[in-house]
């Protein structure tokens, strides 16, 4: 939603570019020690999901003056996985790329290169300790950072599903579910049509793998919500399709042990049946020890296993429970191993009560 959020403090896509042009393409970065992931994002409610990355860099201010704050280290995968620490810096947009090339210089010079496990930026940072780090970047840009300033991110996760009035008056954008991420090539093409007929002719992919439909105008608005594929692909889904989200599966990954996405469709029916009235909690699959699903994050995450059952061989998850962002932020902890899947549901029915009481206590939006 950069540049259409009515909430946006602003627009990144820009610099979001401007990063990318600033690496793609030159030898200095083409051999780092790993892969590394970077996210930069204006909007208030950190749908980049900043903690999880490398490099994040979300929106911030100081005096009324507008920029980022700054957090390294992030990464979902491998044994040791590990939310992202505060660098306790503010960069003004200017910054930002200088700011990007000096983090990527640091781990290029400095990663481990001997052992591909300790390869990430994440053990770099923990090795050095932030102050550490913090004044190699400074030593590179060669001038001294500004300390944090005051977070602008009200919540954390966000998903943009349902209509939503945009920065310009009379224009909406209209958040579509897609159950999982998968989809049809045609139906991809009948997006495209809506997209031309009631918007401008833009989709918009999600973290959460939805699509928008943006500019969408007023007097269009109810045309577009009669349509058969914006009824199939609802913006007001039940309450454990909207957050859920899973990796691609055995289907076109070798290394996933289940079908993630059939199964995830599967236990999300089973449960809108059984708790009806269940508030929407984030749900996360992975098909292997490797969390493309990033499940350590989810409020309910699932990683796949086999397990024996009367001599047979059955699919089952491994599940982890209280994954959050934000300012209290923690990784999920494994709370069931070896679930048959056949019996996941009935299993979730206390631990998803308990979360359910738990995100209907009030809590104070920042700021």
């Amino acid at each position: 939603m950069a540049g259409l959020d009515p909430d946006e403090v602003l627009d990144a896509s820009g610099l979001a570019l401007a990063i990318q042009e600033s690496i793609i393409g030159r030898k200095d970065f083409s051999n780092l020690p790993r892969k590394f992931n970077i996210s930069i994002s204006g909007c208030r409610h950190d749908c980049a999901l900043s903690q999880t990355h490398d490099l994040g860099l979300t929106p911030a201010t100081i005096d009324g003056v507008v920029g980022f704050s700054v957090r390294v280290g992030g990464a979902m995968g491998g044994r040791s996985t590990h939310l992202s620490w505060d660098l306790d810096v503010f960069v003004e947009p200017c910054q930002v790329v200088p700011l990007c090339l000096a983090v990527l210089s640091t781990f290029r010079d400095e990663g481990s290169r001997e052992n591909r496990l300790q390869a990430r930026l994440k053990w770099l940072v923990e090795s050095w300790g932030v102050d550490r780090f913090r004044a190699e970047i400074e030593r590179r840009l060669g001038s001294s950072l500004r300390r944090a300033g005051r977070d602008e991110v009200w919540d954390y996760g966000g998903d943009h599903v349902g209509v939503h009035p945009q920065k310009r008056s009379g224009v909406s954008s209209v958040g579509l579910l897609v159950p999982v991420g998968r989809t049809t090539g045609d139906d991809l093409k009948e997006m495209a049509r809506l997209a031309e007929t009631y918007g401008s002719g833009e989709l918009r992919l999600t973290n959460d793998q939805n699509v928008l439909i943006v500019n969408v105008r007023g007097s269009a608005l109810a045309g577009l919500l009669a349509e058969p594929l914006v009824l199939r692909y609802t913006p007001h889904p039940d309450a454990f399709q909207r957050r859920l989200v899973s990796c691609t599966g055995k289907d076109f990954c070798h290394y996933s042990l289940i079908d993630t996405k059939g199964r995830a469709l599967e236990l999300a029916q089973q449960l809108n049946v059984l708790l009806p009235e269940a508030p929407s909690l984030r749900m996360h699959w992975s098909g292997c020890p490797h969390p493309c699903g990033l499940h350590h994050i989810a409020d309910i995450g699932f990683q796949a296993s086999r397990v024996r059952i009367d001599g047979e061989v059955v699919d089952a998850a491994d599940v982890f429970v209280g994954g959050k962002l934000g300012r209290d932020a923690r990784l999920a902890t494994k709370v069931m191993e070896g679930v048959p899947l056949s019996d996941l549901a009935e299993r979730l029915l206390p631990v998803v009560g308990s979360l359910g009481r738990a995100t209907q206590e009030p809590v104070e939006a920042a700021g």
